[in-house]
């Protein structure tokens, strides 16, 4: 019954200007489904592919089998990339319809809001083989889509949500293996944009200047410098980041100083 609900509400379309239900209540309705053995996990990853812009929102489900799915299964990864973006040698003229545009914008969000790593295990850990597998086939499906640099933009994206290694070094292990490779110069582009973006929205007083990005700068050179001996693309990928937020602090000190001026 929750399945036909669900599908009838999102899929079937029969009140496309209705109310959507609260968030709480499709946390409840997912939460359902997971403990029962009626749905598999492909109708699940439809549902919540389907029901993603609901889950921006609120709610505490945020399409954990959607994920857990896209970032084990690179064929998934891959077809969401292809939904988004068209490869260089496809050129089509004719308008996307709505619903392609809607789709489009689902799995453009469901990309870029990915913090979920492959290879992550119960305890938070990366396993090192199954993050290399999992990059190594989906460059090779994105490579034959000609989709390769993307790919590689998107994978460095979601690579800067790694978690720190025992060692108390940023980021973890397998992650410094695989953004080290030399030929993975697109991938470390992403990182550090994913490394940018993930800082969200700031806030602070009108005369504080670029304190918090200086604070950032140094965290990001103390992990390059610790890394310049054995990862030397990776420590200069870091510093490219210190150095930025340099930059920004520097100018958030100049907009303090007018702020002061002004007042």
């Amino acid at each position: 019954m929750l399945i036909e609900i669900l599908e009838r509400c999102f899929f079937v379309g029969e009140e496309p200007d209705g109310v959507l239900p609260d968030s709480y209540y499709i946390d409840e309705a997912f939460e359902c489904l997971q403990a029962s053995s009626i749905i598999s996990k492909e109708q699940l990853i439809r549902l919540e592919f389907g029901l993603f812009p609901v889950f921006q929102h609120g709610g505490k489900h945020q399409a954990k089998t959607l994920y857990e799915g896209v970032m084990s299964e690179p064929t998934l990864f891959v077809e969401l990339l292809k939904i988004y973006y068209k490869p260089k040698f496809v050129e089509e003229n004719r308008t996307p319809t709505e619903i392609e545009q809607s789709t489009a914008s689902t799995a453009w969000q469901i990309l870029h809001e990915c913090k979920l790593l492959p290879g992550t295990q119960a305890d938070g850990t990366i396993k090192e083989e199954e993050l290399i597998q999992f990059i190594d086939v989906t460059r090779q499906l994105c490579r034959d889509a000609d989709l390769l640099e993307l790919c590689d933009s998107t994978l460095g994206q979601i690579l800067a949500h790694a978690p720190k290694d025992e060692d108390g070094i940023w980021p973890c292990k397998p992650v410094r293996e695989i953004l080290d490779r030399a030929e993975f110069e697109e991938m470390r582009r992403g990182f550090q944009i994913g490394a940018r973006n993930k800082r969200g929205v700031t806030t602070r007083a009108c005369d504080e200047g670029g304190i918090q990005e200086r604070k950032l700068a140094d965290f990001y050179r103390q992990q390059a410098q610790a890394l310049n001996c054995s990862h030397v693309y990776l420590a200069e990928t870091l510093e490219e980041l210190a150095q930025w937020y340099e930059n920004d602090g520097q100018r958030e000190d100049i907009s303090a100083k007018l702020n002061q001026e002004r007042f």
